[in-house]
């Protein structure tokens, strides 16, 4: 299996920008315009990562075929995303530490700390750490 990584661009100035400053080969920066045709070819697994949930990243999310994965990664979302794409069998993964809601991962990190507590007996059961650089 290999990975065909690709850009896009929202205009042709965009790409072109990008082809000329970035040195990318010209078939791997594509058109906004033109990704939904790209998408839809068979047998063939695609992985939309943004940072930002612009408006361009929305309509990308919107277009979204089945099995097709959209990544929004260390990005806060303003609004909710379109539960349309989940119709069609579509994946929405937020990725992110820094923007988890401070509250809920404290009551889960409590709740867990609670059950350690209450029964000690979990915590024999942890993980060996070994230092690799003995192996080199």
């Amino acid at each position: 299996m290999w990975w065909n990584v690709s850009l896009v661009g929202r205009s042709l100035e965009e790409q072109q920008k990008c082809i000329s400053e970035l040195n990318i080969d010209s078939g791997s920066v594509l058109l906004a315009d033109d990704i939904r045709t790209h998408m839809c070819e068979k047998n063939r697994i695609y992985v939309i990562l943004t940072q930002v949930f612009s408006p361009l990243s929305q309509e990308f999310w919107r277009q979204l075929p089945a099995r097709r994965v959209f990544v929004l990664h260390e990005a806060l979302l303003e609004t909710a995303s379109d539960p349309l794409p989940f119709s069609r069998g579509a994946l929405f993964m937020p990725t992110s530490v820094t923007t988890l809601h401070a509250a809920t991962a404290f009551d889960i990190l409590q709740r867990a700390l609670n059950l350690v507590q209450k029964y000690p007996e979990l915590a024999n059961n942890i993980a060996s750490v070994h230092d690799i650089s003995n192996f080199c």
